[in-house]
């Protein structure tokens, strides 16, 4: 992407959430970390937009 360097980022989430997501990604041949990026990059450009319900 850039010569950026990476920097750990955490949060909390549930653990089932977590779970899910990383056998998504396992199954898909993706990391998880990239499909991040990925998902933060498209919020921030307002790509894509969630509601809260």
């Amino acid at each position: 992407m850039t010569d950026e360097k990476r920097k750990t980022f955490s949060t909390t989430i549930y653990p089932s959430i977590s779970q899910n997501f990383k056998v998504a990604c396992v199954k898909r041949n993706q990391a998880m970390n990239e499909i991040l990026e990925k998902l933060m990059i498209l919020y921030t450009k307002g790509e894509i937009n969630l509601e809260e319900k």
